[in-house]
């Protein structure tokens, strides 16, 4: 139960875990979709699509869940639009 709190300390954990270099690649991608995870409450939009959109544009075996994230993540913030696009291009891929 001794969690951090520091969301700054947070994401400096995870930029060191990142740029390792030591991961695998899905390894590394997993990572970054987390990290985007863990800043989408603080509506860093365009941070959250410098992580994922390498992994929507490499076919990564993440791809479906990081599509469906951010039409979840538009949708909470009340931009449908935005949301549909990626809810789209997520029907594309099935």
């Amino acid at each position: 139960n001794n969690l951090i709190n520091d969301k700054k300390l947070v994401l400096e954990y995870f930029d060191e875990i990142i740029n390792n270099g030591n991961l695998e690649k899905e390894d590394s991608n997993l990572l970054k979709f987390k990290k985007a995870i863990y800043i989408s409450d603080i509506e860093k939009e365009q941070e959250i699509l410098k992580l994922l959109n390498p992994i929507i544009n490499s076919g990564s075996v993440w791809k479906n869940q990081v599509l469906n994230f951010l039409g979840q993540f538009y949708i909470s913030n009340n931009q449908p639009q935005k949301a549909n696009q990626y809810y789209s291009l997520l029907s594309e891929g099935n």
